[in-house]
């Protein structure tokens, strides 16, 4: 129960910019209205106030918090507002009617009173009570007609990722003016948008950065079908124009900044964005230096705004800029935004056998691409459960341990508020206060119940019902300022819906088959879904007023490009046979027999007393499964039972185990229970160093199922102990190693996160080492990962007898806005540790990134759509403009669209060719062992997943370090 907009998600529409503006110029004290009952610091229950919407919180708002390109952004773009036409809007008195020096605006434009040219600088002369305008030409050189001080930029050798910013580049002798404007669609005839017809010069972006383009040869060429739309800037127009705006008076408050500009709108128009210093437009005035004269917005006296051009921004460089034009037209097409995602509520589908909601929605993102700005769309849904946690808090009521319970069920759940369609997590249960407890509101004291019904016209019905807490992030201006007191809004259990499904809801077959139908959708559906977003857009007038306001035009279709195929590898299953050609699915072969069989000589099975006859039944089949494979059993397996299945109860019987004549141990557990798993877990791991491998009860259950399940236990088993199932068979004649590294995070934010390293120490990739490190509670980036790799090219040599001649390291979880900082901590720890112990070695440091909006569909025919198949890359057109980078699916699917996995090769040199790091990408996602196919991810990250996820969440405390040449963790 938060002011809208604030919390984890928003579904407000936001104010019109004329009631922010006028908002903005009161006091601090007014700018305030009436927020949700907040909890400070735990001690007090009071009323936050919501933030003014000013620019320095618009972006803010809208951004995602875990998005680095935001937030790298934030100096520059994260304070905008952008601002319509108020066509209630009074003329400044002093304006007269008349075209004036700004020409081709499709109507009559009031002009000032007096019209000055100032010196050099721009300043004014004499005084005026009323707005008029002076405008200064920069200095020009008399032979480049260029303003001396900038930069004259060679429009020939200027580089532009999109075609329509280089076209627009080099047509330098051509001005922008307000008669192309009907090429931005019908709708811009009717809007304020002031452009400049002079013909002095025309102001250019600038250069943009080196494109670097890296595509592929190898394989099938196919044609894809992407998510992408293509975004771009009316042709002749200039797009967003940057200027820089001063004051001849001080003004602190960004709202009475914004104020005094509302009286020249006869220059500056009616749309624009402006954050109190950097003004931006849709147009471009007439001279470098505009000076405007009008009054104090407060003290009526006299006030000169001087507004200097700085540049035309490149699209590249307003990609915020146009996402929040996009989040303004996804709220203008009636859809609901919850954390940075769209929802139509129109088209909510309810499961009422199940109590479930089913949102469908989308994200609308705006991206700088290879081939210039594309918006990507991709559909997405959230399921919302129908109960609240007022039916849990009844159902749990009567138990005497009531409060435990419903605390344990609660706490860090997310909850949806329908009457804000807002986000929030539950970080507490305050059991003092109840819906009539009273908060400090602007207005005086009140009751969360009588705030409901005031600000949103809900009424509570139940009264015996505690507070949820949640904690909400601090404010900018409130990190900038450093205040450190803890704000937290108090929500009414009544009202909170659940969102996601519960562990037995994820265990319903029934459940998630018909969930499946509803949010895994095929390319064919995407497809169409895509077209209709199109549509709905462009069906739209005021939608289309919007884009032609800023110059925007998007294209009707979505972006098609040209993919390959590329083929598979060999694998060698067996020592005495050859390597075959494999498929994405190799479970035939790989029940067939195991590359590296290890002898089983002696192992314990510990299981309850009611599990010992499925306990027998295992070791028998278990035998069984191990002849065809080539595993020989020297001894079958020793039970032990318990009397209980708490955590001491298998502790114990494991401490009595004899360390040095037991080879690995296995455990039936009884039911699926956190403490005991990782109870077990902790003490083979940590303490004892034993592989063991633990198995639920119920899936020894099954007497039809019961060999396939002991088949693939036998198989993760030999590789625990230090075996292997199939080798990879390169064609290569160079020593390779591959690395992968991933982060594991506690999701409670209470324990250090966990990143592992996990290095191939054989061409064939049946041999790894692995090593892990803790960090900073939930931090990303690493820093002991130089002595890591140290480590590990050591064991390298010492398994190889010579140093690699290639590295190549697969780092999983980095995002974009996050590859600076992980190429000047991660990559050059990695770099260092290669130069001490293998300089001559090759090095190539690739981010691999799993949860991405882009998907793909194989085109097969002319309106025909299906998944793309396994070895499939994508290489140009949608690739990021500044990076060597590809997208691959290696997965193959039965139900839905396939997601690809994007890889972005952080050091673009010649080391390594673009068909060489594609094709070693594909070949290692054959090398997990878990799994008898391919997998998203070269198999060093999968393996590095595993094990980070394992010490995370289950052993807390470093691993033995006798493990670190076997994968213990499958």
């Amino acid at each position: 129960m938060s002011t809208p907009g604030r919390g984890r998600g928003r579904g407000r529409v936001p104010k019109s910019p004329q009631q922010i503006e006028d908002e903005s110029a009161q006091s601090m004290d007014n700018l305030q209205r009436a927020g949700a009952p907040i909890v400070s610091g735990g001690l007090s229950v009071v009323s936050h106030p919501p933030e003014e919407l000013t620019m320095d919180q618009l972006a803010e708002r809208y951004a995602d918090a875990e998005s680095s390109q935001e937030v790298e952004a934030r100096r520059e773009i994260g304070m905008m507002q952008i601002t319509t036409p108020d066509t209630s809007a009074e003329i400044p008195p002093a304006a007269s009617t008349g075209r004036g020096r700004f020409r081709g605006r499709g109507a009559s434009i009031p002009t000032a009173q007096t019209v000055e040219v100032g010196g050099g600088h721009g300043k004014p002369v004499g005084s005026l009570a009323s707005p008029t305008v002076s405008t200064t030409q920069g200095q020009f050189d008399d032979t480049t007609d260029v303003p001396l001080g900038r930069k004259q930029v060679d429009p020939q050798t200027v580089t532009s990722g999109s075609q329509n910013e280089a076209e627009t580049v080099r047509k330098t002798e051509k001005s922008w003016s307000t008669g192309a404007a009907a090429a931005a669609g019908a709708a811009a005839s009717t809007i304020a948008n002031p452009a400049s017809t002079s013909t002095k010069r025309s102001k250019v972006p600038e250069a943009d950065l080196p494109t670097i383009t890296r595509i592929g040869a190898k394989g099938t060429k196919i044609e894809v079908a992407t998510n992408y739309i293509r975004l771009s800037v009316a042709e002749g127009l200039p797009g967003v124009v940057e200027y820089h705006v001063s004051y001849s008076e001080p003004l602190e408050s960004v709202g009475l900044r914004r104020k005094s500009l509302r009286q020249f709108e006869h220059v500056l128009g009616h749309v624009r964005s402006f954050d109190g210093m950097i003004l931006f437009l849709p147009f471009i005035l007439d001279e470098d230096v505009t000076v405007l004269h009008g009054l104090h917005p407060v003290e009526s006296t006299e006030l000169t705004v001087h507004i200097t051009f700085v540049k035309v921004k490149a699209m590249r460089d307003a990609v915020p800029f146009f996402n929040i034009l996009l989040r303004r037209i996804m709220v203008e097409l009636k859809f609901v935004e919850l954390r940075n995602e769209f929802y139509d509520l129109e088209l909510v589908q309810i499961l009422d056998k199940h109590r479930l909601q089913i949102w469908p929605g989308m994200s609308v993102t705006a991206e700088d691409q290879e081939a210039g700005l594309m918006i990507n769309v991709d559909t997405c849904s959230r399921v919302l459960r129908t109960d609240t946690l007022y039916d849990y808090y009844m159902s749990v009521k009567a138990d005497p341990k009531m409060k435990q319970k419903f605390n344990d069920f609660v706490i860090n759940k997310i909850v949806l508020t329908k009457y804000n369609n807002t986000t929030y997590r539950i970080d507490d249960v305050a059991w003092d206060m109840t819906p009539e407890s009273e908060f400090e509101h602007k207005n005086g004291p009140m009751t969360f119940k009588n705030y409901l019904k005031m600000q949103y016209n809900q009424t509570v019905q139940f009264m015996n019902q505690p507070m949820l807490i949640s904690k909400l992030k601090p404010r900018k201006n409130e990190r900038m300022r450093g205040e450190t007191t803890q704000r937290m809004a108090a929500l009414v259990p009544e009202f909170c819906h659940l969102t996601g499904l519960t562990e037995d809801q994820r265990a319903n077959f029934k459940v998630m088959t018909d969930l499946a139908e509803s949010t895994r959708l095929t390319p064919q559906q995407r497809e169409a879904g895509l077209n209709k977003f199109i549509a709905r857009v462009m069906g739209s007038e005021r939608v289309k007023e919007m884009l032609a306001e800023w110059n925007l035009v998007i294209d009707t279709k979505i972006i098609h490009v040209e993919g390959r195929k590329i083929d598979g590898p060999q694998l060698l299953f067996n020592r005495r046979s050859n390597a075959v050609k494999v498929g994405p699915d190799f479970s035939r072969e790989a029940g067939l027999g195991v590359c590296d069989p290890v002898e089983v000589k002696k192992y314990v099975l510990i299981c309850t007393q009611r599990d010992s006859d499925k306990a027998r039944r295992f070791i028998e089949v278990y035998k069984q499964v191990t002849g065809p494979l080539g595993i020989k059993m020297m001894q079958l397996g020793e039970i032990v039972p318990l009397r209980g299945y708490q955590p001491h109860d298998f502790r114990s019987a494991l401490e009595k185990l004899n360390k040095n004549e037991t080879q690995f141990v296995v455990i039936i557990m009884p039911m699926q229970r956190d403490d005991v798993y990782g109870a077990i877990k902790k003490f083979c791991v940590s303490d004892f160093a034993i592989p063991s491998q633990c198995i639920i009860s119920k899936t020894l259950g099954n007497e039809k199922r019961l060999r396939s399940i002991v088949l693939k236990i036998a198989l993760q088993i030999n590789c625990k102990l230090g075996g292997s199932l199939w080798a990879l068979k390169m064609p290569l004649t160079e020593q390779v190693m591959f690395v992968g590294i991933d982060v594991a995070h506690d999701p409670l934010k209470k324990d250090p996160s966990t990143i592992c390293l996990v290095a191939s120490l054989n061409n064939e990739c049946t041999q790894y080492y692995s090593r892990a490190s803790t960090t900073k509670v939930h931090q990303e980036m690493a820093d002991s990962l130089r002595i890591m790799m140290e480590d590990a090219l050591k064991h390298f040599k010492k398994a190889r007898g010579e140093e690699p001649n290639r590295i190549i390291i697969f780092r999983d979880g980095g995002s974009v806005g996050a590859m600076e900082h992980i190429e000047k901590t991660e990559m050059n720890q990695m770099m260092r540790a290669r130069d001490d112990h293998a300089p001559k070695a090759a090095f190539t440091f690739a981010i691999v990134a799993k949860r991405i909006p882009q998907r793909f569909f194989l085109k097969t025919g002319a309106t025909r759509y299906d998944n793309l198949q396994p070895g499939s890359v994508v290489d140009q057109t949608v690739t990021r403009r500044t990076y060597f980078d590809f997208y691959m699916v290696s997965q193959q699917v039965r139900h839905g669209t396939v997601n690809p996995t994007h890889f972005v090769v952080m050091n673009p040199n010649d080391e390594i060719k673009t068909d060489l790091i594609q094709k070693l990408a594909y070949v290692t996602s054959f090398m997990y062992y878990n799994w008898s196919g391919t997998v998203r991810v070269p198999a060093m990250v999968q393996y590095a997943h595993k094990l980070a996820d394992l010490l995370s969440r289950h052993v807390k405390a470093p691993p033995n370090a006798k493990f670190s040449s076997t994968l213990y963790y499958l």
